[in-house]
């Protein structure tokens, strides 16, 4: 978590050296995501006192659960949709099996052969 603090004297503090707030976020109310280095950071700001503090959280957690669950759902999801197929396929041939043997007896009963 990174933290900066506006003095009234316009002093601005941060909790840490290299994250600098670009300036047209000093005065930030509601929750934005904006490129600080290389990082993605969730800021919000709010008056304390006499003080302006902007707090920022990184977003890396939230980037790294995305990429689980993209390869996750390319691993999984084939696997799933074969499984849905085949059950597919087996309850209509399940399904299907009184109708052709209805059919077949149909077609004794009338004298012709089945292929």
């Amino acid at each position: 978590m990174i933290v900066w603090t506006r003095q009234p004297g316009r002093t601005r503090l941060a909790s840490r050296s290299d994250a600098t707030l670009p300036a047209a976020y000093y005065d930030v109310r509601d929750p934005v995501t904006i490129p600080i280095g290389n990082a993605s950071v969730r800021i919000e700001g709010a008056p304390a006192g006499s003080q302006y503090v902007v707090v920022g959280q990184t977003m890396e957690s939230v980037s790294q659960a995305q990429g689980t669950v993209i390869v996750a759902e390319i691993v999984i999801g084939p696997i799933l949709l074969l499984v849905v197929f085949l059950g597919a396929v087996s309850i209509g041939r399940r399904v299907a099996a009184p109708i052709e043997l209805a059919r077949r007896r149909q077609l004794e009963v009338h004298g012709r052969r089945i292929a």
